[in-house]
């Protein structure tokens, strides 16, 4: 047997046979390996739509998509308490959201061996487009064009890979992947043919035309600011000043001076009303060890109202259909021991530290009342952490805005109901039934 070598004592070494059958025993072990970790792990791919939005789904008014305890999606009607099943056994879905004209509901669907992809239901006559695939990858946020022609998501790998991606919905709409790496802070344009980004504090310009071409607008842009479309058309706000406390700015360039808005502490969130008329800014207080949701102002786009504030510390807030009100969102009643609000769903010996509570502010007399006390659901309370995008993708508010809706965990932590309460606190609140998150019809 011919062999590479030998040492003074006789022992042979290792054969060219031997060394061949080592090697390709690593090889196929290598190849084993591979397969079962890429298999587990597969990278990202640019998105696709398996299945594009086809024929004629009616539009609905005045209902509630909701979500159960047990992560079903179900069509109630608030009126009546009505409740029809939309998904099927098996099924794992997430953050339902209604289409602009209401008559579909996308959701994220986890029915895959924990991977997720994203489903599109017609709640009229239940016909379901499955438009992304489970890949390995999963979606945690969903939010329509305002034409509803695409629907864009952020999703992430791991801890290695985020991403923002775009699915294009009806014929020839297409699909891209509008960025990779830190999360993208995004808002559609109103008609529909740009998205206004922010990803690190860098401010760009995509348009669904000429998708693979960004237009960088600012390197100086808050890190954390998701930018507002403005009422006039190509207009928008943005944050100036990355190094410093972030003022808001009223332009088309950022390259030119624009108007001023705002000038925050620290840092800041903003959306705006839904005729892009009036922007609410809620501030966060750097605190010792700590960082604290600060006081709401509502500002006028069109410069025809003075500033408004209100002094309370709310962690989400969502803008009634008549622009006039805000539904804001606490850790707590109020500073004023004797004041308490009008409604409480707290079952008996909750800590303090987990209950909320909905205000109801006037942003006109700048009158602030606290309608409900209650225990908010995990689902919201995930889905309320970026409050200026969740705007269009999640709605609270009724379409005549006299009543919202809410999740609250029952006594035994375990189970939820969803509750409508009429803004005016003159009625009881009414429950629905069983449910950890609703979201109302636009229209």
């Amino acid at each position: 047997m011919t062999t590479i070598g030998s040492n003074q004592s006789g022992n042979t070494s290792i054969s060219r046979v031997e060394l061949a059958i080592y090697a390709g025993a690593i090889v196929v072990a290598a190849a084993i390996y591979g397969s079962i970790y890429f298999k587990r792990a597969p990278t990202p791919t640019a998105p696709q739509v398996f299945e594009p939005l086809t024929g004629v789904a009616e539009p609905l008014t005045n209902q509630l998509a909701v979500l159960d305890i047990r992560h079903q999606l179900w069509l109630v009607d608030p009126t009546t308490g009505h409740r029809e099943r939309l998904t099927r056994d098996g099924e794992y879905c997430e953050l339902p959201s209604w289409s602009p004209d209401d008559a579909y509901l996308a959701y994220i669907n986890g029915a895959s061996e924990g991977r997720h992809g994203i489903n599109i239901i017609s709640p009229s006559n239940h016909t379901e487009y499955q438009v992304l695939k489970p890949q390995g990858f999963n979606p945690y946020f969903l939010n329509w064009s305002p034409d509803g022609h695409f629907l864009a998501y952020s999703a992430s790998f791991g801890e290695r890979v985020r991403f923002c991606a775009v699915l294009g919905l009806v014929d020839k709409s297409p699909s891209f992947e509008l960025s990779r790496g830190p999360s993208v802070y995004w808002q559609w344009s109103p008609d529909s043919r740009s998205i206004l980004w922010n990803q690190s504090g860098e401010l760009n310009l995509t348009t669904v035309k000429n998708w693979d071409r960004k237009k960088k607008l600012t390197p100086s842009f808050d890190a954390f600011t998701t930018p507002a479309w403005g009422k006039e058309t190509g207009s928008f706000v943005y944050a100036r000043g990355a190094e410093g406390p972030p003022s808001l700015i009223l332009g088309r360039d950022p390259g030119q001076s624009g108007r001023y808005l705002y000038t925050a502490d620290f840092r800041l969130t903003m959306t705006t009303s839904r005729d892009r008329a009036r922007l609410a800014i809620l501030e966060m207080q750097r605190k010792p060890r700590s960082r604290v949701p600060g006081p709401i102002a509502i500002v006028s786009l069109d410069e025809e109202r003075p500033t408004v504030h209100f002094p309370i510390e709310a962690y989400a807030f969502f803008w009634s259909p008549n622009h006039r009100y805000l539904a804001a969102l606490t850790r707590h009643v109020d500073p004023d021991p004797n004041r308490t609000a009008i409604h409480s769903l707290v079952p008996p010996d909750t800590v303090e530290a987990s209950q909320a509570c909905w205000w109801i502010l006037d942003t006109e007399t700048g009158d602030m009342t606290p309608l409900i006390q209650f225990v908010p659901t995990h689902n919201f309370m995930g889905a309320a952490n970026r409050v200026s995008q969740i705007q269009s993708a999640h709605n609270i508010w009724s379409p005549d805005g006299t009543q919202i809706v809410l999740g609250a965990l029952e006594a035994d932590r375990h189970t939820s109901t969803i509750w409508l309460v009429a803004v005016s606190g003159e009625e009881a609140p009414r429950s629905l039934g069983d449910g950890s998150i609703a979201t109302w019809t636009w229209h």
